[in-house]
C-alpha cells in the first residue's frame, strides 16, 4: 500500500498538508529573521482547506481582515495603545468597516489581530509591529495554498469520472425498474447525484487549468448530466399522467433490446394520455441509448481524496 494511503486512512491528507504548510512557515519566517512565526503558521492552518480555491478565498477573507485589523490598530496605537475606552471604540469601528464591506468572514480576524496590535505592543513601534501582522498572515496564506495545490491536490476529475458513471448505472437502473418492473425509485437520488457532479465541475474549474484531454471528459460528462436531466423532465410529465397507461408496440421492442427483458402482453390503448406517455417514453429510451454509448475510460481513475 502507498504512502499517501496508508496516511489518508490514518490521520486524513488535509492534516498532513496542514502539518507541512506549519512546518515550511516556521522555516521561512526564521530564514526571514522573523521572531514569531505564530502569525503565519496560524494563517497556514485556517487557509488549509479541502480544495484550493477553498483555501485561497479563506486566505483572501483572513488577509482582508488582517488589513482592516492592522491598520485600524495602528492608528489607535499611534494614539494611545492599551487605552480601554479606544480599545472599544476601535472593535466598533473594525467590525462597521467589515460590515460596510461585506467582508462578514473577516470579522473575527479583523478584531483579533486589532487587540493584538492594542495589548501586545510592549514598548514595540505600532507601524512596525503592525505591518509584521500583515507580512506572516500573507507568508502563511501563500504556503498554504501553494502546499494544497502542489502536494496531492484534490482529484476533481476522478471524482468526476466516478460520480459521472455512477450518474449513468442509476440513471438506467431507475428507468428500468420504473418502466420493466413497475417498481418505484426515488427520484431525489437522481437529482442529488446530478448536483452533486455540478458541483464537482465547478470546484475543479476553480481550482485547476484544464488540459485539452481533461476538457473533453469534462464536455462528455456535461453531455451525460444534459441528457439525465431531459430524462428527468420527460420523467416528471410521465408521473404527472397518472396510473394504467400502456406501452406501445415500438417502445416495448426496445426496451426489451435495452433490457433484455420481455414486457407483458398488456394491450395498448390509443387515446391521448397513451400518446403522451409513449412520446415521452421516447425520447427517454433516446436518452437511454445515448448513455450507453458513452464510454469514460475507467482506467484512468485513480485513488480520490
Amino acid at each position: 500500500m502507498k504512502f499517501k494511503e496508508i496516511f489518508t486512512n490514518f490521520m486524513g491528507m488535509r492534516t498532513l498538508k496542514t502539518a507541512i504548510a506549519v512546518f515550511i512557515c516556521i522555516l521561512v519566517t526564521r530564514l526571514l529573521g522573523i521572531e514569531y512565526p505564530f502569525y503565519s503558521c496560524i494563517a497556514a492552518v485556517i487557509s488549509m482547506q479541502g480544495s484550493v480555491s477553498s483555501s485561497f478565498h479563506t486566505g483572501k477573507n483572513r488577509m482582508l481582515g488582517t488589513f482592516v485589523g492592522a491598520f485600524t490598530g495602528l492608528i489607535f496605537a499611534l494614539i494611545a495603545p492599551a487605552n480601554i475606552f479606544l480599545i472599544g471604540l476601535g472593535i466598533t469601528i473594525v467590525i462597521s468597516i467589515c460590515s460596510h464591506l461585506k467582508w462578514n468572514k473577516s470579522v473575527s480576524i479583523s478584531c483579533i489581530v486589532f487587540l493584538a496590535i492594542m495589548t501586545n505592543l510592549n514598548g514595540k513601534s505600532p507601524f512596525i509591529y503592525s505591518s509584521g501582522r500583515l507580512i506572516e498572515t500573507f507568508i502563511g496564506i501563500v504556503i498554504s495554498v501553494a502546499v494544497n495545490y502542489a502536494i496531492y491536490p484534490p482529484k476533481y476529475l476522478n471524482r468526476i469520472i466516478l460520480s459521472s458513471n455512477t450518474l449513468v448505472d442509476n440513471t438506467i437502473l431507475f428507468c428500468g425498474n420504473k418502466f420493466c418492473h413497475n417498481i418505484t425509485m426515488d427520484i431525489q437520488v437522481i437529482i442529488k447525484e446530478i448536483s452533486h457532479l455540478n458541483t464537482h465541475i465547478e470546484n475543479y474549474k476553480k481550482d485547476f487549468i484544464i488540459k485539452a484531454r481533461e476538457l473533453i471528459e469534462i464536455n462528455t460528462v456535461l453531455d451525460i448530466i444534459k441528457i439525465c436531466d431531459l430524462i428527468l423532465i420527460s420523467i416528471n410529465i410521465i408521473n404527472s399522467l397518472g396510473d394504467n397507461l400502456h406501452i406501445n408496440d415500438d417502445n416495448k421492442k426496445r426496451l426489451t433490446k435495452l433490457y433484455n427483458y420481455n414486457l407483458d402482453d398488456l394491450i395498448y390503448e390509443n387515446n391521448n394520455l397513451n400518446i403522451v406517455f409513449n412520446y415521452h417514453l421516447n425520447i427517454i429510451i433516446n436518452c437511454m441509448e445515448k448513455l450507453l454509448k458513452f464510454e469514460i475510460n475507467k482506467k484512468q481513475i485513480g485513488n480520490v481524496h
